[in-house]
């Protein structure tokens, strides 16, 4: 502990004679008891005086020093070291003999003085503070408690600026998180920079990286973009790269999913909730859904398993990337694509519709609810109590959705049949993009399957839902028929490939085909162009993966697009 020496005798002579000021009056050693404080005063005196000096001596109440301090935070938190302290598992190393045996454990109860949150599962925490206190926390919890204050440690990386440099006030290159929360104009960062105390020539330096990084300040982001931008860095090693342009992609994903909810609770509120399926309800007519339902429940299972399986590994990365690709790709860009018609404009199953939507919008606030808890909960808070598949009043106390709840709904083969139905869409709207037609245009279209005729009764029963979305009429399935053979009785047809025995033919309307020679010859060279604008793409993207640092400092999903 440290103790403070007051002499009291008084004057300046005897204070400064120790090296004190008459402002402090004293001044402070550190022993090991009492005693031992006593005699280094005594000796500190005989040293300036050649004899005793009368003192006071007062012991400080704070006896450790920050780290050790922090060493103790588990425990001391929680009341230790009071005897009603009990962790809430028994011992596992022998405790020391200083402070003798804890007392029996009670029931997990906390009325009791029971720590539930003693010992904890995981310490997340940064590897450059692991032996400043990481490991002083696990030595004396341990010894003051006989139970290990974690049983694993979760190191986080360390956030740097976008050319890889550890943020620093003496280089001027710290991004605030109020300002990336926020906004901030460039003109204030700037300002910032003139009124430190860096020499002149790092000011410059720093505005000029400033100017170059933020042309334009830093837009308003948000707290929930924050956290789930760098949730997708955790996966990409000890550094973070920190690119403030991810985390407005992160804020574009909440926007997303608001507006998502404001689409789906719209409907709610038009049709009453009393009259739209439950979560129970959807349970109970598992099996007999119509197949975009199915589909998109599959999805939502596959989505809950993939994210509880990272989650369980401690891969963060992973379980964001999951769920906004199941909210962004499956769950906006598909299933409420194929729905929206009905939805919109019949009556024809509105009240499964909603209610699945519904269902599907609360998993996803659940699977986000920790990376972006804010936005989630609000969304949480708009949904009718009748809807939620919960009783809890909020959110963060709903159980986090498990794949055990959801596996009801696993069908790898509606996953297969979905994945051909996208297929073809996909070809017969790139057939349009590539004729400069518009998507909403409408297109006659026949389709020919080589051999497995389950494939020609899947294409068959998917024929309204593929119209739907690409925007076309579906003639005729054709089963085992050549694909040029089709093509030369089509007029003018053009076809696409969707897997080795599934062929796509599609006749343009009479406006669009290619009648004369110039047509043909304007084709050749616009196909042309494309050819040799792909070709200098390519080249470039070839050079960009090329670079040093490429997987490191590039975000994992735009190297997948690469």
């Amino acid at each position: 502990p440290a103790y403070f020496i007051s002499p009291t005798t008084t004057g300046s002579t005897q204070v400064n004679a120790v090296g004190l000021s008459e402002e402090t009056g004293g001044f402070w050693v550190v022993a090991r008891n009492l005693e031992d404080a006593k005699k280094q005063a005594e000796s500190m005196f005989q040293k300036t005086h050649g004899k005793s000096v009368e003192y006071t001596i007062r012991r400080d109440e704070d006896v450790l020093d920050t780290w050790f301090s922090s060493a103790l935070l588990p425990i001391s938190c929680f009341g230790w070291p009071s005897p009603t302290f009990t962790p809430s598992v028994a011992p596992t190393f022998s405790l020391s003999p200083s402070i003798g045996p804890l007392p029996p454990l009670p029931s997990a109860n906390i009325s009791n003085n029971t720590c539930l949150f003693y010992p904890l599962s995981v310490m997340e925490t940064g590897s450059d503070i692991l032996f400043f206190w990481v490991a002083r926390m696990a030595m004396l919890c341990t010894y003051f408690t006989g139970v290990p204050p974690f049983e694993k440690v979760l190191l986080h990386s360390i956030v740097k600026d976008s050319q890889g440099r550890k943020m620093s006030k003496s280089i001027g290159n710290v991004i605030d998180p109020t300002h990336v929360i926020k906004g901030v104009e460039l003109q204030h960062m700037l300002q910032m920079i003139r009124d430190s105390v860096l020499p002149q020539h790092e000011k410059t330096r720093a505005m000029k990286d400033m100017q170059i990084e933020f042309p334009n300040g830093i837009p308003e982001c948000g707290t929930d973009a924050l956290r789930l931008g760098l949730a997708g860095y955790a996966q990409l090693g000890k550094r973070i790269h920190l690119d403030v342009r991810r985390v407005v992609t992160a804020r574009h994903f909440c926007n997303k999913l608001w507006n998502l909810s404001r689409f789906v609770l719209n409907h709610v509120e038009r049709l009453g909730a009393e009259e739209i399926l439950t979560a129970d309800e959807i349970v109970a007519q598992a099996h007999s859904l119509p197949f975009p339902e199915l589909w998109a429940l599959n999805e939502c299972h596959v989505t809950v398993e993939t994210v509880s399986n990272a989650l369980n590994q401690f891969d963060i990365a992973t379980a964001a990337e999951a769920t906004t690709q199941f909210v962004h790709l499956q769950l906006c860009d598909v299933y409420l694509e194929i729905t929206k018609f009905t939805v919109n404009h019949t009556s024809a199953r509105q009240d499964v519709i909603v209610g699945v939507l519904v269902h599907l919008l609360e998993l996803s606030l659940r699977l986000a609810h920790p990376i972006i808890p804010f936005v989630t909960e609000e969304i949480y808070q708009n949904i009718p109590h009748r809807l939620r598949s919960s009783n809890s009043p909020l959110l963060m106390t709903c159980p986090y959705p498990s794949a055990d709840t959801t596996r009801l709904f696993s069908n790898p083969q509606i996953s297969k049949d979905m994945e051909l139905a996208q297929s073809i869409v996909t070809a017969i709207r790139s057939i349009k993009s590539t004729n400069k037609l518009k998507l909403k245009e409408f297109v006659e279209v026949e389709i020919s399957v080589n051999g497995q005729p389950n494939v020609v009764e899947t294409v068959r029963s998917l024929s309204e839902l593929i119209s739907v979305q690409a925007v076309c009429n579906i003639k005729t399935t054709y089963h085992n028929t050549s694909p040029a053979t089709l093509a030369a009785s089509l007029p003018s047809p053009l076809s696409s490939s969707v897997t080795e025995n599934v062929t796509v033919h599609v006749t343009l309307p009479a406006s669009s085909r290619i009648v004369n020679t110039e047509d043909i010859i304007s084709e050749i060279n616009r196909i042309k162009s494309r050819f040799e604008k792909t070709g200098t793409n390519m080249e470039a993207l070839k050079a960009k993966m090329s670079t040093k640092n490429y997987r490191e400092r590039v975000p994992s999903e735009i190297q997948q697009l690469d």
